[in-house]
Formats: C-alpha cells, sequence, structure tokens
C-alpha cells in the first residue's frame, strides 16, 4: 500500500511539474522567447536573428527552416521590426497563460499565449536544431 502511495505521489509530482512548464517543449520554447527578449532589449541583432524564422520571400527554400542574417541587411530590417513587435508585446503585466502544440505543414508550432497589459496574444516558436525560433507573433 506504501509503495502503490509513493507511486501515485511519484507520478503526481512529475505530471504537475510537466504541466506547470507545459511539457518539455513548452519550457524550451519560454527559454527561447527569454533569450530572445533579452537579446532585443540589448539591441543585440546578431544574438536575436538566431531566435526569429527566415520568412522572407526571396529564399523559399529557407521559408520556416532556417533563422535570419543580421549581416544581410534585408535581415536586419526584418530582427529590428520583430524585435520592436516582441518588445511592445511584452511590455507592462506581461504572463504566459496557456502553452499548446499545432500541428502545420511547417511543422509542430509550440505556441505560448500571453496576456500583458488587458492585450491577448500568441508567440508561435518552430524548434530549430537543439532550440526554437518565433515564427509568429499574434
Amino acid at each position: 500500500m506504501k509503495r502503490t502511495a509513493l507511486y501515485f505521489l511519484t507520478l503526481l509530482f512529475v505530471s504537475s511539474g510537466l504541466w506547470a512548464c507545459g511539457g518539455s517543449s513548452g519550457g524550451d520554447a519560454k527559454k527561447a522567447l527569454d533569450k530572445l527578449h533579452a537579446a532585443c532589449k540589448a539591441d543585440d541583432h546578431k544574438a536575436a536573428a538566431g531566435f526569429i524564422a527566415y520568412k522572407l520571400r526571396k529564399d523559399k527554400a529557407r521559408r520556416y527552416k532556417d533563422t535570419l542574417n543580421a549581416a544581410d541587411e534585408d535581415e536586419l530590417y526584418a530582427v529590428k521590426r520583430t524585435c520592436k513587435r516582441l518588445l511592445k508585446k511584452m511590455g507592462g503585466d506581461f504572463e504566459i497563460v496557456e502553452q499548446k502544440t499545432e500541428k502545420e505543414s511547417e511543422g509542430t508550432w509550440h505556441v505560448l499565449i500571453f496576456k500583458s497589459d488587458g492585450d491577448k496574444g500568441a508567440f508561435a516558436f518552430l524548434s530549430h536544431g537543439d532550440s526554437f525560433m518565433l515564427g509568429d507573433i499574434d
């Protein structure tokens, strides 16, 4: 009986921890968001570019499969524009309220739904190597 109770408590503890972090992928997407936010706040465009998905029309083979390159003028502009939007969304009373995954043609999206100063929105990430890249801000 004690072993069953211990097993149940362990299972409950582990599952509640995964739920709180959104599972490993939700927690990893949150870590990527935190790193991207820090890079944007520091105006470190090279670091920020490594967390933002390439979505430009000029190279369709890279769309949602690669990150931006801050050394390229067009891509640097996309980094700056994305950072500006991200910093605006994450200002004030920012809180992630839900995490979910959605399968789409680009891959599995890891969506972080947030509230910030009465505004609601979502940051959507795709897996990229051993990290995640921001693909969309809603």
